[in-house]
């Protein structure tokens, strides 16, 4: 059949409980080893350009099942370009409301991306190198959305580039396994305070300061978080732990600064 029932008995009356388990689900998430072996190979095989995942808006828009594709390339690659959505502002809020909550930020429920005289990088002309973003809340937003209103002639600059840092990181832990160590063993700092925001009108007054290790391995001691944002570290706490760390940080930095171009860590 497609699926297993198992029946057993629960509590002191041994009162009779049912269960229903599709072979399919099962198999997903059996511990054996070639299912674990899979599931693990798709976080360290590199995502190259050719395969980044394309859905198209419209099957988004109309199907569940068009979502649920959506939302399927997300979970299974971090990234995912979603084409042909109406260039309307706002509309990326929209979108965003099909999947889940809107998180707000210092930045507002959303915000558009211009140049202003600004303390923040993100409205400058300046290029923003290789970070995630928003490390300084204790929960940052999981799903982050962009939305290019223009792509023509009359646009200069924009380019984007998105690195999947899971290589880079097995790439740093070969070659230097002690700051690797380090960099999961001892808590950076992410803080932003800005009290004024110049011309900007779109930031609210801000004081935030958050502790996280950059990288988090999961029970299998592979990295399944990494956080990276030059533009957002602060001081840190620990003086006999701050001279490893600065050591360890600046050796990743050499690493991955490979790309030269600005954009996101997946």
């Amino acid at each position: 059949g497609d699926r297993v029932d198992v029946h057993w008995k629960y509590g002191e009356k041994e009162e009779e409980h049912k269960g229903f388990f599709g072979v399919e689900w099962l198999r997903q998430n059996c511990y054996s080893t070639i299912n674990t072996s899979e599931r693990r190979r798709k976080l360290i095989e590199p995502l190259v350009a050719k395969s980044l995942p394309i859905v198209n808006y419209t099957e988004v828009e109309k199907s569940d099942e068009g979502l649920f594709r959506w939302m399927k390339e997300l979970c299974d690659y971090g990234v995912c370009i979603l084409t042909d959505v109406p260039p309307e502002k706002g509309q990326v809020v929209k979108v965003a409301e099909k999947i889940g909550y809107i998180q707000e930020t210092a930045y507002g429920r959303y915000f558009d991306v211009a140049s202003y005289d600004s303390a923040d990088l993100a409205y400058t002309d300046s290029e923003l190198l290789l970070h995630s973003d928003q490390q300084f809340y204790s929960y940052p937003p999981g799903i982050q959305l962009l939305h290019f209103l223009k792509f023509d002639d009359c646009v200069e600059g924009g380019i984007n580039c998105i690195l999947d840092s899971f290589p880079v990181l097995n790439d740093f832990r070969k070659k230097f396994p002690q700051h690797f160590e380090t960099l999961t063993k001892t808590r950076g700092a992410w803080e932003r305070f800005h009290l004024n925001e110049g011309s900007n009108p779109m930031i609210r007054p801000t004081a935030l300061r958050n502790e996280k290790y950059h990288i988090s391995l999961d029970s299998f001691g592979d990295v399944n978080e990494f956080i990276w944002h030059q533009g957002m570290v602060g001081p840190v706490r620990i003086p006999e732990a701050s001279e490893c760390l600065c050591a360890s940080a600046r050796e990743h930095m050499l690493v991955h600064t490979y790309t030269g171009a600005c954009g996101a860590i997946l």
